[in-house]
Formats: structure tokens, sequence, C-alpha cells
């Protein structure tokens, strides 16, 4: 299936921003947002939705983390987003799909969960999962404009881990001061996130 042909979950500008517009990661009211994006988004066509920022698609995001270290990768040239070729990624994830609407959780825990299995294969135990934040960036680069990110952190056991997605290369596990030391080459989000792994 053409994946611009895909339906995939998002959420009205106007009902997202209700409260107001933030910029950056949003650490307050969490769980009022996490509420909204769950009870108030609807699928769309994607490709109606890559060039509209009356609508925000969506997007589960795992950080990986396990002792001192964090997952980081590159996204290489099999990457389907061209502006995010070459870049460092500390967070995997992806968009919400209908396949993720199921009996035993809500639409994005089930999202986020599979978006993780898919992209990585981990050797270890998750021991612990934290809501971070949401993050939204409007800037001069508009794939940010109509996305906005619900940005989880995983605790694993043991750095043992793989990527599954093509697009991904160079995954491994590097402290916080490599991360700060390389942060112009992290992905936008990313660079949101890394205050918080102090």
């Amino acid at each position: 299936m053409d994946k611009m042909k895909q339906k995939i979950w998002c959420i009205n500008s106007e009902k997202l921003f209700s409260k107001g517009k933030w910029n950056g990661l949003k650490r307050d009211d969490l769980d009022y947002y996490y509420k909204l994006l769950n009870t108030e988004g609807e699928f769309r066509e994607r490709g109606l939705l890559e060039n509209d920022p009356a609508f925000k698609q969506v997007i589960g995001q795992v950080l990986l983390q396990v002792g001192n270290k964090f997952l980081i990768h590159r996204v290489n040239s099999y990457g389907g987003e061209k502006r995010a070729h070459g870049l460092w990624p500390i967070l995997v994830g992806g968009h919400i799909e209908e396949q993720d609407l199921n009996d035993r959780k809500d639409i994005v825990t089930s999202a986020i969960d599979r978006e993780f299995e898919e992209e990585v294969n981990y050797g270890g135990k998750i021991i612990r999962k934290d809501f971070l934040g949401i993050v939204y960036i409007e800037d001069e680069n508009p794939v940010n404009h109509v996305h906005v990110g619900l940005v989880y952190r995983f605790v694993g056991d043991v750095e043992d881990v793989k990527p599954v997605e093509k697009e991904i290369s160079d995954m491994r596990f590097v402290e916080r001061g490599y991360i700060e030391e390389n942060i112009e080459k992290l992905t936008y989000w990313s660079r949101e996130i890394v205050p918080l792994l102090a």
C-alpha cells in the first residue's frame, strides 16, 4: 500500500492548542494532553496531512536508556523523510495506525509498543516506562509544523539491540556527554530531549 494513502492518527490543531501553543517539549498538564490525543484524534489519509498544518500527525517516540547510556542511531538514505537523512535521532518510533486500535490498550500505548518492536530488536527486558512529555516545534522546517510527538523513556536492563528497519544505521548506546557534544547532528525533536538526560 502507498504510505501516502495510509490512514494515520492526527488531531485538529485548534483542539490541540486550545489552551495555548508551545514550542519545544511540554512537561506540564500531561494527563490532559494524553487524554486529548487519545480521544480527540481521528484517522486521515497521510498524503492529505503532509502539508496541512491545520492537523498534527501524532507520533509515538521512545528514548531507550540502559544504565547511564542512551540508544542513538543514524538515519541513512533509505529513510522516507529526506530532510532527516544523515541526522542522529535518540528516539525511535512513528505514526499511529489503524492496527493500533485494540481492546487491551489505548491507541497511543498500543502504537508506541508496536513501533518500538518494529524498529528495534531488543534482547533485554523493559523494566520501566516513563511518559516524558509532548514535543512540538514551529520553526523554519515545515515538517515540524505538521507533527506532534509523545515522548517516552523505556528503561532496559542490558545493551542488546539490533535495528529492524533498513533506514536505521550505526545503532549503539552512548553516554550523555557524547550526545551533548554532537547535539547539532541530532534530529530536531531529539535536541529537545537532551536536557532530560541529566
